[in-house]
């Protein structure tokens, strides 16, 4: 630190130093495109974030050049005559031209030239006012930096101020100064300095809080630092098929929101809307470089929001965020779901329900997108709609407080039978009936298997949404060659049982034979043994003599 403090004190540049090559920009760079390539620089050389030693002199270089440059009459000097210095010297007497006076003060204390020409307009936050500050249920960004001492901190305050200028609306932006609140930055849970931390208070009294680890690059870096704190979930569209997919995405029970804007990737203002409404809708962000979709709706100005209530009917169009949150209780309410066991009774919100046996046709769809209540339906025969006696095409309006029940049988306007059914629910006391106990959806098997896939489908991306279907085809034919497996394998058991038993049969008969063929063996053997004895007890010339025993 003290080697740059000294450094700051007397330019190192030398005469025959071209500041332009030393930025690697031409002579005839704006101030914009010098700063930008400084910012460049500084983060790659700077002593705070390049800890070898070998690269701090380099930056000092690089910042005596960037002061040269940055310094219009400075600037100028240098395109005229070549002069490098910070003066345009001494008078006899050695005293200094007024104008670079307050840049050689600023350099003896540490602080580069430009900082001056910061006026920073968000509030500096102490342990006094900080209280007042963050209020339950706001999102604060603070800047943690040193108005002294540190020089990368006035790169960070500048981004910091026109981030706060462009998004200072959606959240309240501070900064701490450790110069002067050093304990209170590190209360706040600042690692290091300069940095940004996240702060949230929730309605509970709650505190979350992070802070960034890494180096600033440009306000996108902030928006990524807020980005991790909310974990928005968000898919990304490229093409129209895509869009169908995501239109059609299969479990998925919520209205679809479309942000379509001409950058890549969502808005820092719709990840922000999502992070607080992240169960009420699935979100999209497409790209309208992609594909023209803002030609099919006639819009110019960007970005515009799409609202699907269901996927077959025209979607409702916002040309602001701010009229999308004004009528989102409205929009989120589903138009025409299918019940399923995976999804009742979670989607029923406000414990009354309008629910079609079998589904409505697509002018009666249209209709109901424009009502303010959520329909579903049930598939005709199951067993939901046949507890409740309601046959197809009539319509169950259920109050789940109550626990009641009635059946409509639509009119020529199907839309307004369903619409006046909570009055004639009020009046039909006589028809109304009580809700079987433990009433649910049909358990269906190829339902739950698919659905058992896709929950498991966690290495899945939206870049791979398109394959999931392929997926389920594939597992399909390996049930099917599984299935087809055990069946032969059980054909074969059978079969083997068979032989094994004609083996036995064979065995036996084979047993008897031996046994038969041993009885002629012994009997050949006796006779053998009988004429034996008959060719001993003759006489030589042929005749047989009597054999008398002795004993």
């Amino acid at each position: 630190m003290f080697f740059l403090l000294f450094s700051f004190a007397l330019s190192s540049l030398k005469p025959g130093d071209n500041p332009y090559e030393i930025l690697g920009v031409s002579r005839d760079a704006t101030l914009k495109e010098i700063k930008r390539e400084f910012r460049k620089l500084t983060y790659k050389l700077h002593p705070d974030i390049n800890k070898q030693s070998d690269t701090t002199q380099q930056w000092v270089k690089v910042n005596d050049a960037y002061e040269l440059l940055s310094d219009p009459m400075r600037r100028k000097r240098y395109d005229t005559t070549g002069d490098v210095t910070e003066t345009d010297g001494s008078d006899p007497q050695g005293n200094m031209p007024h104008e670079y006076e307050d840049d050689l003060t600023s350099h003896h204390i540490g602080r580069s030239s430009r900082g001056q020409n910061l006026f920073p307009k968000t509030p500096l936050l102490t342990s006094v006012n900080f209280d007042n500050f963050a209020v339950i249920g706001d999102e604060c960004l603070i800047l943690i930096y040193s108005s002294v001492l540190c020089d990368i901190s006035d790169i960070y305050l500048e981004m910091f101020e026109d981030f706060a200028f462009r998004y200072g609306k959606l959240f309240k932006c501070g900064r701490v100064d450790t110069s002067t609140s050093a304990q209170f930055a590190k209360s706040l849970g600042a690692k290091g300095m300069p940095t940004l931390i996240y702060y949230k208070v929730d309605e509970a009294g709650n505190v979350t809080k992070d802070w960034l680890k890494r180096p600033l690059h440009d306000m996108n870096s902030i928006s990524d630092f807020l980005v991790e704190q909310w974990k928005p979930t968000i898919y990304l569209i490229h093409s129209p098929d895509q869009l169908v997919s995501f239109l059609n995405l299969p479990f998925d029970s919520n209205v679809k929101v479309v942000e379509i804007s001409n950058k890549r990737g969502p808005t820092l203002q719709f990840e922000r809307f999502i992070s607080r409404n992240k169960d009420n809708a699935t979100y999209a962000a497409v790209n309208n470089t992609d594909f023209n979709i803002a030609s099919i709706y006639n819009i110019h100005i960007f970005p515009f929001y799409l609202v699907f209530r269901n996927d077959e009917a025209e979607p409702f169009l916002y040309r602001s965020l701010q009229r999308l949150a004004e009528s989102f209780e409205f929009s989120t309410k589903p138009v025409m779901l299918e019940l399923t066991r995976f999804n009742f009774p979670d989607v029923i919100k406000d414990n009354k329900c309008y629910i079609r046996v079998g589904k409505a046709s697509s002018e009666v769809i249209e209709d109901l997108v424009f009502q303010n209540f959520p329909s579903f339906f049930i598939q005709p025969g199951s067993g939901a709609a046949k507890q409740l006696n309601a046959k197809e095409g009539q319509w169950i309006y259920i109050d789940f407080d109550m626990k009641q029940y009635i059946l409509l049988n639509p009119g020529e306007n199907e839309t307004d039978t369903v619409a006046n059914a909570i009055d004639v629910f009020a009046r039909s006391f006589a028809t109304r009936q009580n809700l079987p106990e433990n009433w649910n959806m049909d358990f269906q098997l190829s339902l739950f298997i698919s659905w058992l896939l896709l929950k498991i489908r966690g290495f899945i991306t939206f870049s791979l949404f398109d394959n999931v279907f392929s997926l389920m085809f594939i597992a399909y034919i390996a049930f099917n060659k599984i299935t087809a497996f055990w069946e032969k394998r059980k054909v074969k058991k059978v079969k083997a049982e068979k032989y094994s038993h004609k083996k036995k049969k064979v065995n036996a008969r084979k047993v008897v034979t031996e046994r038969v063929n041993h009885v002629k063996r012994s009997k050949s053997e006796e006779n053998v043994e009988k004429e034996a004895k008959t060719n001993k007890s003759k006489q030589p010339n042929g005749k047989e003599i009597d054999i008398i025993d002795l004993d």
